[in-house]
């Protein structure tokens, strides 16, 4: 009798639905962070490299390609900076030219970067222009690099940020070494095809870096 009975509870069991483990809709399910996550954002800080407050620049750091009709100047202003904490003056450009022409700015000191260096960022200001901003940067082979940091396709200011490739030689190879980043070189390229010249003005402001310590290892010869 007692088997009879579990043999109908078992076949009553077997036939219920199955019960979906999908919590997809649960709106209470969330993902925990990763420790490891946490970990890796924490070893990383933010740099400024150049803010313009105090550095003298003048039309000596500012090369054209232009022609002899063409005008560029260079001058440091105040009038409404990025909203970044603390800024008063920006970089301003001035450019009179057509597609051929290129502005170049090279910083009155060298900007090292001795950390090891994930990203690059500046603030820069767009009047929904096809221009594009870049930078050059020489590794710590002494190797020369172009990253573009964005158009200007835009209105207002907005902080352009970019990625520094694996291929950037960054790590010293032996414990006693110190090599860095430099970085050289603030290129606008116009980005259109319009022959006839007009007036572009490019605005820049504060330049940032997000670094960590380089992580050294013992000279493997050092024994």
């Amino acid at each position: 009798m007692k088997k009879r009975l579990w043999t109908i509870l078992l076949l009553a069991y077997i036939s219920l639905p199955a019960i979906s483990q999908d919590n997809s809709n649960n709106q209470n399910e969330y993902t925990t962070p990763s420790p490891e996550a946490d970990k890796i954002d924490s070893v990383y800080q933010t740099i400024s490299l150049e803010n313009f407050e105090s550095s003298v620049f003048s039309n000596t750091n500012l090369k054209c390609s232009a022609a002899s009709n063409r005008k560029c100047q260079l001058a440091v202003t105040d009038e409404f900076p990025a909203p970044e904490k603390n800024s008063q003056k920006y970089l301003k450009v001035t450019l009179f030219g057509n597609h051929h022409d290129i502005a170049v700015i090279t910083p009155p000191d060298r900007i090292k970067i001795s950390q090891y260096c994930k990203s690059i960022s500046i603030w820069a200001y767009g009047k929904n222009s096809p221009g594009v901003l870049s930078i050059s940067l020489q590794d710590a082979e002494g190797q020369p690099h172009r990253l573009v940091m964005g158009r200007l396709d835009f209105t207002g200011w907005k902080k352009l940020t970019v990625a520094i490739p694996s291929e950037v030689a960054q790590m010293d190879r032996y414990i006693h070494e110190n090599t860095y980043l430099t970085l050289q070189t603030i290129t606008y390229h116009p980005g259109s095809f319009a022959l006839t010249p007009r007036y572009t003005f490019i605005y820049i402001d504060d330049i940032s870096a997000t670094v960590r310590k380089k992580y050294l290892e013992k000279d493997q010869n050092d024994w």
